[in-house]
């Protein structure tokens, strides 16, 4: 969500708190389902790739699905739980959020992913809101939650730029950050550690673009979604999930960024964060100064739709092991790279972090056996795969996905 260091600045309508060469990153290939979200059986949420929203009203669910939605998280502060709850059922929305005024009546939803801790608990800000400390009361719902229902997931969404250097002044420092401050916080070496215990899915929000950074010199860097992600992998192997900015968001405190995302942009930032492992991805349309619920411009959202299709037609394949082990991409900067497998073929993603073209790149595929084709998905063309590698371009920010035969 926007925010800056030491305050919060959402308004009271979305206060949630309790009220060189590149290869693949590393998306984990521990084989263990309770950590990975990997079923032994088949791939994660049975193949269901999440495609939502952060905290729209009913009025707007309509909209989303027409956009190629599939799921809601978070009800808005003052909407009707209820009916909020009823308008996602009759869309057929999957949902996020906490849970109903008794937990046991949540037991047996289907449609419920998960149920939803306090909003970034890694703020000072949200204290006051969090009743005087986020940590402890994210612990003790955790503890409250699962004793209800143990099948059923808890999900928390923490503040991305605090994650990509939580020693940047506010609340939580470390864990394994060298060193953490020692004039911001020192007590909260273990916040993240904590936080990251009391739950079962990870979340976080980084905006390169519109939102909040502690410096100017990563404003546009996409790749610090993807940073983001496997900083939270390097402290806990859970299920990740990430909050991608759409809109201008229109904020007016020092570090926060002055347009919303190009069309290009949005792309590269959703698929960032899927070759880093998020197992779902959210959006974050609202803008401030006024408040408005969506101010996603028409081009982003003819984008967004393109997106969708091709993550509908891959979620099945998406969900599986993140790079599984036996294969090797390896892609030239500033291109990075990611793969899954299902039986019959490997899908290598490889997408293009800059905003300059790449008018030659050459992508290295080791265990995998030449072809005399190499299917490019939703692009009506083919590569030659010689030698173990194939050549291609690139514009700014472009997405390939390389379709190889795994025999």
């Amino acid at each position: 969500m926007p925010r800056r260091s030491g305050s919060t600045v959402l308004p009271a309508l979305l206060l949630l708190c309790a009220c060189s060469a590149v290869t693949s990153t590393d998306g984990g290939n521990a084989t263990d389902p309770e950590t990975t979200g990997e079923a032994p059986s088949g791939p994660f949420l049975d193949g269901f790739f999440p495609i939502g929203v952060f905290s729209q009203p009913t009025s707007m669910f309509e909209v989303w699905r027409e956009r190629g939605c599939n799921t809601m998280l978070e009800v808005p502060q003052w909407e009707d739980r209820l009916a909020w709850d009823e308008g996602a059922q009759e869309i057929g929305f999957k949902i996020i959020r906490r849970p109903v005024s008794d937990p046991a009546d949540d037991v047996g939803r289907t449609d419920l992913l998960a149920w939803s801790l306090p909003d970034e608990p890694d703020v000072q800000g949200n204290n006051e809101p969090c009743g005087g400390n986020c940590i402890e009361l994210c612990e003790s719902l955790y503890e409250r939650w699962h004793a209800v229902d143990p099948t059923r997931p808890i999900f928390v969404n923490l503040a991305g730029p605090n994650v990509l250097l939580p020693a940047s002044c506010d609340y939580c420092n470390g864990p394994g950050d060298e060193p953490p401050s020692s004039e911001c916080f020192p007590e909260s070496d273990q916040c993240y550690p904590r936080l990251l215990e009391a739950t079962d899915w990870v979340s976080q929000d980084i905006y390169p673009v519109s939102g909040w950074l502690f410096t100017e010199e990563i404003r546009g860097d996409i790749t610090i979604v993807g940073q983001s992600l496997d900083k939270l992998r390097g402290w806990a192997d859970k299920p990740l999930f990430a909050i991608v900015e759409t809109s201008d968001q229109r904020l007016d405190f020092p570090g926060a960024g002055s347009r919303g995302p190009t069309p290009a942009e949005y792309r590269a930032e959703v698929w960032d964060a899927i070759i880093h492992g998020a197992r779902g991805i959210f959006y974050f349309p609202q803008a401030f100064n006024p408040f408005v619920w969506d101010a996603t411009q028409q081009p982003v959202l003819d984008e967004m739709q393109r997106q969708h299709e091709t993550i509908a037609e891959l979620a099945s394949v998406l969900q599986g092991q993140i790079d599984p082990p036996g294969i090797t991409a390896t892609v030239p900067a500033p291109l990075e790279t990611g793969w899954r497998r299902d039986e019959e073929h490997t899908y290598v993603l490889v997408l293009n972090t800059s905003g300059t073209a790449v008018p030659t790149a050459t992508i290295t595929l080791d265990g995998l056996a030449s072809a005399p084709a190499i299917a490019v998905h939703g692009e009506s063309r083919s590569l030659t795969l010689a030698d173990g590698a194939f050549v291609d371009e690139f514009e700014p920010h472009a997405l390939h996905i390389y379709v190889v035969p795994n025999r």
